[in-house]
């Protein structure tokens, strides 16, 4: 994302507490979240942010862990 010249990265972190807490400081337009963060995951911070900042829009990620076959 960082390559588009149209989005502007304004944090990072992979931590939920440090996320949430940049998030209220910050205000951005958008959040994408990790659903996989220490403290706090995405989809928690994405109900804090619904009553918070109603109009931070948020995409929660997750990696699908492979199917173990027995």
């Amino acid at each position: 994302m960082a390559a588009d010249p149209r989005i502007e990265v304004v944090a990072e972190t992979d931590d939920g507490d440090e996320a949430l807490r940049l998030l209220r400081w910050l205000r951005p337009d958008v959040a994408l979240l990790d659903e996989d963060m220490p403290s706090f995951g995405g989809a928690a911070i994405a109900r804090v942010l619904r009553s918070e900042l109603p109009e931070t829009r948020v995409v929660v990620m997750t990696r699908r862990q492979p199917e173990v076959r027995r």
